[in-house]
């Protein structure tokens, strides 16, 4: 049977509001309400105050030592710069919009065992928006911010596939394996859309797909080794 080694723990690292927590603001944020607020609501689950910082004194240092709460977007923010352009995250000032926001966990970045939460707008009044969907967000979990997610956005994305047809979903991309990478579910299938509405989303509608077409794929990928 064929076997991976795996070197690094891929399991997604717990998140909790009673951890080591560093909120990494825009510049022009400190001292706002939002921030207050939000602040209250982790210490009403947490055990000390968190860690506020402007971007602008946030150094490298800090992804070893704590979770990191990351609001804004790409151009006021160096940690959501940082994951942009790592692919981490897609939040700027065209994603996720006008009257928009997305709040998502991303499981440990860096590889220190430390997640990213990102609280994602793209324009100001909408950031503030954002932080309140956050602060109730942490109450309805109690604390727990492991796999938060929640979005808000007008760009379109298809109705979550039925569970009546994952099976054939499934079938036709793996069926898409035909002599080389480029005719594989990974080049020439529906994979790369699932991964990306499944991101957006996180619909398990479109998050069951995955696995299935991946370990599926591992036997053809073999045979066309042996060839």
């Amino acid at each position: 049977m064929f076997h991976v080694d795996i070197e690094k723990n891929r399991t997604f690292p717990a998140m909790k509001a009673s951890d080591d927590l560093v909120i990494v603001i825009p510049d022009d944020l400190i001292g706002h309400a939002s921030i207050t607020q939000l602040s209250e609501a982790l210490v009403a689950y947490g055990a000390s105050c968190p860690d506020i910082m402007a971007q602008c004194d946030f150094t490298e240092e800090f992804h070893q030592a704590a979770h990191i709460v990351a609001c804004g977007n790409l151009t006021n923010n160096v940690v959501i710069e940082r994951l942009y352009t790592l692919r981490y995250t897609f939040v700027d000032t065209f994603f996720p919009g006008a009257d928009g926001y997305f709040i998502k966990t991303i499981s440990d970045p860096f590889g220190y065992g430390l997640n990213t939460l990102v609280v994602g707008a793209s324009y100001p009044s909408e950031l503030i928006q954002a932080l309140g969907v956050f602060t109730r967000l942490i109450e309805t979990h109690e604390g727990d911010l492991t796999r938060l997610h929640a979005h808000q956005f007008n760009h379109e994305i298809p109705q979550p596939p039925d569970e009546s047809t994952h099976n054939d979903l499934i079938q036709s991309d793996i069926d898409v394996w035909r002599n080389g990478w480029s005719a594989s579910p990974f080049r020439g299938g529906q994979l790369h859309q699932y991964l990306w509405h499944f991101y957006l989303t996180d619909h398990p509608g479109w998050g069951r797909l995955i696995p299935s077409i991946f370990a599926g794929s591992i036997e053809p990928w073999l045979a066309e080794r042996r060839q």
